[in-house]
C-alpha cells in the first residue's frame, strides 16, 4: 500500500523521462526549434503531444487503495491514513497531469463513475464481514480452539452473535 500511494510521482517520472528521450533522438539532441527527423506532420504532433488519458486505470488504483484499506484495515489501522495519502496523491498527480501532460481527453459521460461508486459502496459491507470473521474467532481472544467436525454439522463459534462483554 506504501508502494501504491507514491506510485502516481514514480509514473510521472517513468513517463517524462521516456517522453523525454524520445523527443531529444527525434531532434538529434540539438537545442534548435523546429527540427525532427519526422517525415509526416501525424508522426510529429504524436510524439510532441502527451500520452492518450485511461481513465479506467485511475479508477482501478483507487478502488483498490480503497477495498484494501477497509479489509485489512481494522487490523493494521495504519492502512487508513496510507489509503488517505494515496488517494490524495493520486488526485494531484492526475490534476497536474490533465493540465499539463495528457492531450485533451474525450467526453466521458456519469456511467464509468456511477460503476465505480456502486463498487465503492460495497467496501463497507466486505469490511464488516471480515471484522465479523476475524473478531468472532475464539481461538484468537479468548484462547480456545474450536472444535472440528466433518459430519456435515454448524460449528458452534462458542460465543453469542452479539456480546455486551468479556466474561
Amino acid at each position: 500500500m506504501l508502494i501504491m500511494a507514491f506510485m502516481p510521482y514514480i509514473e510521472i517520472m517513468i513517463s517524462t523521462t521516456i517522453k523525454t528521450i524520445t523527443r531529444g533522438l527525434d531532434r538529434g539532441f540539438c537545442k534548435g526549434k523546429g527540427v525532427t527527423k519526422k517525415t509526416t506532420q501525424f508522426g510529429y504532433i504524436t510524439l510532441w503531444s502527451g500520452p492518450i488519458y485511461m481513465m479506467h486505470f485511475k479508477y482501478s488504483s483507487m478502488l483498490t487503495q480503497v477495498y484494501m484499506s477497509f479489509i485489512y484495515g481494522l487490523f493494521l489501522p495504519a492502512l487508513f491514513p496510507i489509503a488517505m495519502m494515496g488517494i490524495a496523491n493520486l488526485y494531484i498527480c492526475e490534476k497536474y497531469q490533465i493540465y499539463y501532460w495528457y492531450r485533451k481527453p474525450p467526453m466521458f459521460d456519469d456511467k464509468l463513475n456511477k460503476q465505480a461508486i456502486g463498487i465503492l459502496l460495497m467496501a463497507p459491507i466486505a469490511m464488516f464481514m471480515m471484522a465479523f470473521w476475524a473478531f468472532g474467532n475464539t481461538q484468537m481472544f479468548f484462547g480456545v480452539a474450536a472444535s472440528i467436525d466433518h459430519n456435515n454439522k454448524i460449528p458452534d463459534p462458542q460465543h453469542p452473535l452479539f456480546m455486551a462483554g468479556f466474561n
